[in-house]
C-alpha cells in the first residue's frame, strides 16, 4: 500500500508501530523504547489511561479522545512523533494527519 501510493499527494499513509496506541502514548510519553506487540504499548499506556481497552464499548465513548486532547496533549503528541521520527522500530507518523487538519 505505501509503495502503491507513495507518490500520490493525495493520500497520506498514517503508520504507528506497532500499533495505533503508540500514538496514543506518544501524548503521554516521548519514547522511542521497542514495543514488539501492541499488548506491550498498552501496557505502557494503561499508566495514563488505566481503563483504556479495544473494546467497543470502550472506544464508542468520547471520553478516551477528549482525555488525550486536554492539556495540549495533540500538540505534545505531534511533537513527540516528529521528533522521534520513522527511524526506530517503534513510531508514528500521524502527525502528518494533524499537522495537515490542523495548519
Amino acid at each position: 500500500m505505501c509503495q502503491r501510493y507513495a507518490n500520490n499527494p493525495s493520500v497520506i499513509i498514517c503508520e504507528s508501530m506497532p500499533s495505533i496506541e503508540f500514538w496514543f502514548l506518544l501524548h503521554y510519553l516521548n519514547t522511542n523504547r521497542y514495543f514488539a506487540t501492541s499488548d506491550d504499548v498498552m501496557a505502557a499506556l494503561r499508566r495514563y489511561l488505566p481503563t483504556f481497552s479495544k473494546q467497543q464499548s470502550y472506544l464508542s465513548k468520547e471520553n478516551w479522545v477528549a482525555t488525550l486532547l486536554t492539556d495540549n496533549k495533540l500538540t505534545t503528541a505531534i511533537h513527540n512523533a516528529i521528533t522521534l521520527g520513522e527511524g526506530g522500530e517503534s513510531y508514528s507518523n500521524l502527525h502528518k494527519l494533524f499537522t495537515l487538519l490542523n495548519p
